[in-house]
């Protein structure tokens, strides 16, 4: 997994130990993102628990991040936004607890959907 900036300049890197998901090495990987930086994270990342850690990590260097959420993640409105964005709670589970809920956080939410016409939406 490379963490990069722009094109093509890694600024950082992570093999996976026997057995390490992709999830595990973002996780690594957050610890190494420069100040004023702009995650950009897949679908994979698109968790609470991982939003949390990315807000934990990106917040003191003053940096930010943009996940892709899988669509089912459930939130809470808490404002709408002039610009069609919605400020919203998520919950962050424990984990191996099922659906007991461990803390909130606020995220902003930003729904798009991409497409060309005459193929499936």
């Amino acid at each position: 997994m490379l963490l990069g900036i722009g094109l093509h300049n890694p600024i950082a890197a992570a093999a996976g130990r026997h057995g390490e998901s992709e999830w595990a090495m973002g996780l690594r990987l957050l610890v190494q993102l420069p100040t004023g930086a702009l995650l950009l994270a897949a679908r994979l990342c698109g968790c609470a628990a991982f939003a949390e850690q990315a807000l934990a990590t990106c917040s003191p260097v003053h940096s930010h991040f943009v996940l892709r959420a899988r669509c089912d993640l459930i939130a809470q409105l808490v404002k709408r936004l002039p610009d069609g964005g919605r400020l919203v709670h998520v919950p962050v589970r424990e984990k191996g607890a099922g659906r007991r809920i461990r803390r909130w956080i606020e995220l902003r939410e930003i729904r798009v959907r991409v497409g060309r016409n005459g193929h499936r939406p």
